[in-house]
């Protein structure tokens, strides 16, 4: 089996960074640079760190969205019981997790509090809603934020991964054209990580995740500690923190 050393870029941005193998990234960013509006996806230049022009503003609701079973646009605007019509926006409520699927050139993510997988297709820049089903099934949303989804990663099987925040649900996805949804449950702390918990919100909430090619993902958390995750066992390993950052500054993505 092939062993690969990942090569990390760490993002200290307020932004969540998909994987590429090309010299850049893509990221949902806020349009001003310490903004937390996170609706509007952009590249990263991994040489420079410099940030291109807005390849798609998220916040647009004018334009619907195109249903991914039937591949059709939506013919009417969906209305959303808690947020209205900024459910049709491709971000609307923001975005802490997206996944570049590079097979079929795709980029997955879900709004933060709209409980749907949703993706756009790179060729086409259209977006698309996974309507046939909701996409962790939690309908109401906690206020610490716990069973929110912030991490999402294209596995080397080629399916996606998606994380809540406390690690209670690993949500496995398949890519292609019939996309279903499994829970896989929840993590398990490796006893050896011994008071650094994979469910601890101090710890362990937020930042975002990658994926290696022998089966497993690694979580860098928004307060930098790094857990490898066997996707077979679903076993967290706390394997340490990421050095060399100041004080303030929180890991919001990651990119391989």
């Amino acid at each position: 089996m092939r062993k690969i050393l990942p090569f990390f870029l760490i993002s200290v941005f307020s932004a969540l960074v998909a994987k590429s193998q090309d010299r850049f990234a893509y990221a949902i960013t806020d349009v001003n640079k310490e903004g937390a509006n996170w609706s509007f996806l952009r590249k990263v230049d991994l040489k420079t760190g410099a940030f291109s022009e807005v390849v798609l503003n998220g916040n647009d609701a004018s334009t619907l969205a195109y249903d991914d079973a039937t591949k059709k646009q939506l013919l009417e605007p969906l209305k959303d019981a808690r947020f209205g019509t900024t459910a049709n926006a491709a971000f609307g409520t923001g975005v802490a997790a997206i996944a570049l699927d590079k097979k079929n050139n795709r980029l997955y993510y879900t709004p933060m509090f709209i409980d749907q997988l949703r993706y756009i297709d790179l060729k086409t820049m259209k977006v698309y809603f996974v309507t046939g089903s909701e996409f962790t099934g939690i309908k109401t949303k906690a206020t610490d934020q716990s069973n929110i989804v912030t991490r999402m990663a294209i596995g080397d099987d080629g399916k996606g991964y998606a994380l809540t925040n406390d690690a209670n649900h690993l949500l496995q996805f398949s890519t292609g054209k019939k996309i279903s949804v499994i829970d896989m449950g929840a993590l398990v702390d490796d006893p050896a990580n011994k008071t650094v918990s994979i469910h601890n919100s101090c710890n362990s909430f937020g930042g975002d995740m990658i994926a290696d090619d022998d089966g497993n993902l690694y979580l860098f958390s928004n307060r930098t500690n790094v857990f490898k995750i066997n996707i077979g066992t679903k076993v967290a390993t706390h394997l340490g923190t990421v050095s060399g950052l100041p004080a303030t500054y929180t890991v919001n993505g990651s990119a391989v």
